[in-house]
């Protein structure tokens, strides 16, 4: 199952990149886990997210 999953989103991301405008992940997902990493993570770096009144201290 875990290999189906993996198989799909490696199939997904070619096939958007190659057919599409692909990713940019220096501008988006790659700030906010630059903050994670940093165990400084900002949610509102995270483009596409979801509000959550509790997620903020």
């Amino acid at each position: 199952m875990l290999s189906a999953t993996v198989l799909l989103g490696i199939t997904a991301t070619a096939a958007h990149n190659l057919f599409g405008p692909g990713y940019d992940y220096r501008e988006t997902v790659s700030i906010w886990f630059r903050g994670v990493f940093a165990l400084h993570p900002r949610p509102e770096a995270s483009p596409g997210r979801r509000s959550c009144s509790s997620c903020t201290p």
